[in-house]
């Protein structure tokens, strides 16, 4: 595990050089110690109140429940998002991108043992797990927008807040009565519906035309997939697992392929 934590750090430490260059460092300083404080709220008290989920405690550095690397990396994936979605146009659509990158990340990590979860339909992991991801992106990026001042403090706690409701709603609402989302879905057919939803990517991202994404956005998210997908080259993954992975590169591979 201390490697795999010492490889986060790099990456962590590389985005914050970037932006540092950029001169946006400060800028996104701001807004990620409040990211990290509720997610950190969001995801302990997940933890403790429904224990759908937990973290492997070869994990170096723990605050209570949560691996503390893992709220130092949620300012990024929200901040990365929601600039992603300011460059392509939506910036409504931060959320989905998060969500996206959950899709991704969580059966790699769920299969590398990061963490492990009491069901999955996705490689091990619920479709409430990854709605978690795209509920907190969305509130606490609506929050941070429309607070001001040192009402701006109350953002993690308000955030985490209406991520419980958003999951408990959605879960007593629907997925806790629709067994066929909760079991596990065959590999070869996630896959397949991975690669359906790259092609629609592609398609959009060709028909609006848009410039290359400037380095300072796609280099860390680059650098993030990229560590992600040797953690899985790591291990000894099934074929459908490394498919339906690989077809989250392909939308990136078209966007960086593109003339400035």
């Amino acid at each position: 595990m201390r490697p795999f934590e010492w490889g986060i750090a790099a990456v962590l430490a590389a985005a914050c050089v970037a932006r540092w260059r950029a001169g946006t460092l400060r800028a996104f300083a701001r807004d990620a110690l409040l990211l990290g404080a509720g997610a950190w709220l969001g995801e302990d008290t997940c933890i403790r109140w429904y224990g759908f989920y937990a973290y492997s405690r070869d994990w170096t550095v723990f605050v209570d429940r949560v691996p503390l690397l893992v709220a130092l990396i949620w300012p990024f994936v929200v901040v990365s998002a929601r600039d992603l979605a300011a460059h392509l146009g939506v910036s409504r659509a931060a959320a989905l991108f998060v969500l996206y990158d959950a899709l991704l990340i969580e059966p790699i990590a769920v299969q590398a043992g990061l963490w492990r979860w009491t069901e999955g339909a996705v490689f091990g992991v619920p479709l409430i797990g990854l709605a978690g991801w795209a509920f907190y992106a969305l509130f606490a990026l609506w929050l941070l927008e429309r607070l001001r001042g040192p009402a701006r403090l109350a953002a993690p706690v308000l955030a985490a807040a209406a991520t419980h409701l958003a999951l408990l709603a959605t879960w007593w609402g629907a997925l806790r009565w629709l067994a066929p989302l909760r079991s596990p879905a065959p590999g070869a057919l996630l896959a397949v519906m991975a690669w359906l939803l790259a092609a629609l990517l592609v398609a959009a991202l060709v028909r609006r035309r848009l410039a290359r994404p400037p380095l300072l956005l796609w280099a860390p998210r680059a650098a993030g997939a990229a560590y992600f997908f040797a953690l899985l080259g790591a291990g000894a993954p099934a074929p459908a697992l490394v498919a339906y992975a690989a077809a989250f590169g392909a939308p990136w591979a078209i966007a960086l392929a593109r003339r400035a």
